[in-house]
C-alpha cells in the first residue's frame, strides 16, 4: 500500500510548488490534487472549486520536476451551491474532473454528494442521472470516479452507501472509504462500516478521530471539526494525531493487506495550515511504521 498527501488543507497556505517540495521531503510519492493546488493559466474562475481555467499543463511539469505522481484529482463541487443547484452543470464539471485526471495521469476522481443529496433516504434515480454522463466518460477515459462517504448527506450510512453504487452499476464508479467520516456519522468505522463496503471500495481516506471534550485540556479547540450526525448529534468531532484517536488504523491496514488492497491511502489532517506540518510528519512517520510506503 503506497501513502498519498491531500492538497486541500496545504492550499490554504502552500503554492504547488512549496507543497510539493514537503511532499517530497517526507520521502512521499503522491498527492490528491485539488482544483486549489493549481494555479490559474490566466486571469481567475469564480467557482474555484472548478478545473476550468487551470494551468494543468504547469501542474504536470511540477508534478515531473518533483517525480512526484496524482493518486487523485478531488472535485468538491458538490460543496457549493452553484454547482448542485444545476445537476446539469455539475456533471459538465465533473466530466472536466475526470478529463483532468486523465490528463495528470491519475486513475481515480474523488466527489462527494453533500448538497446533491442529504436525505437519508436518497432517490438513487436521479443520483444516477447526474452522474451517469461522468461515468460514460470515466468507463472512455479508464478512470474510476470515486465517491466519499460523508456525515451529513447520504452516504452516512454505509448500507445505503452499498446502494448506491450497486445501483449506478459501473466498475468505474467506487467507494473512496473514509472510516472516520462514519465514525463521525456514528457508525462503528471499524470494522463494521469496513465489512459493509470491503467490495466497494477501490481508494482510501485515513485519520484518527475522536468525540471532543471541551474539559480534556490535552485536546487543542482549534483542531475540532464539524458536528457529528446520528447517535452522536450534538457533538463534535475533533482530530487527534493519528494514533490518538478511536480508530483501529492497525487492524484496518492489516485488513486491507489481507483482502489484497495494494492502493492508496491519503492523509488528510484536517487541522490549522500552520498545525499540518505537524500532523503530516507525524502521521507519515505513523503509517510508515505499519509498512506503507
Amino acid at each position: 500500500m503506497r501513502i498519498a498527501i491531500s492538497g486541500e488543507v496545504p492550499a490554504k497556505g502552500y503554492d504547488l510548488n512549496e507543497f510539493l517540495w514537503i511532499v517530497k521531503s517526507l520521502d512521499v510519492s503522491a498527492i490528491e490534487i485539488w482544483p486549489e493546488n493549481i494555479p490559474y493559466h490566466d486571469g481567475t474562475n469564480p467557482y474555484t472549486r472548478s478545473y476550468d481555467g487551470r494551468d494543468i499543463d504547469y501542474a504536470r511539469e511540477m508534478l515531473s520536476r518533483y517525480g512526484i505522481t496524482v493518486a487523485c484529482v478531488s472535485f468538491g463541487g458538490a460543496f457549493d451551491k452553484r454547482f448542485t443547484d444545476d445537476p446539469d452543470f455539475y456533471a459538465r464539471e465533473l466530466i472536466l474532473s475526470v478529463r483532468t485526471a486523465a490528463s495528470l495521469g491519475s486513475k481515480y476522481v474523488n466527489s462527494y454528494l453533500y448538497h446533491l443529496s442529504m436525505s437519508k433516504d436518497p432517490d438513487i434515480s436521479r443520483l444516477s442521472s447526474i452522474y451517469a454522463p461522468a461515468v460514460e466518460e470515466a468507463e472512455r477515459l479508464g478512470v474510476v470516479i470515486l465517491l466519499e462517504n460523508e456525515a451529513h448527506d447520504s452516504t452516512r450510512d454505509p448500507a445505503v452507501m452499498r446502494s448506491i453504487i450497486k445501483n449506478i452499476g459501473s466498475q468505474n464508479f467506487r467507494v473512496n472509504f473514509d472510516a472516520v467520516n462514519y465514525y463521525q456519522s456514528s457508525y462503528e468505522c471499524f470494522p463494521y462500516s469496513f465489512e459493509v463496503l470491503k467490495d466497494c471500495f477501490s481508494y482510501i481516506h485515513i485519520k484518527d478521530g475522536c468525540i471532543y471534550n471541551k474539559d480534556d485540556i490535552s485536546q487543542n479547540p482549534r483542531c475540532v471539526g464539524g458536528e457529528m450526525s446520528g447517535a452522536n448529534e450534538g457533538n463534535s468531532i475533533y482530530y487527534p494525531i493519528m494514533g490518538n484517536g478511536v480508530f483501529n488504523i492497525p487492524a484496518e491496514i492489516k485488513a486491507l493487506k489481507s483482502m489484497g488492497y495494494d492502493g492508496w491511502c491519503t492523509l488528510e489532517p484536517h487541522v490549522p495550515i500552520d498545525l499540518w506540518g505537524i500532523y503530516i510528519t507525524k502521521e507519515v512517520e505513523y503509517l510508515k511504521k505499519l509498512g506503507l510506503e
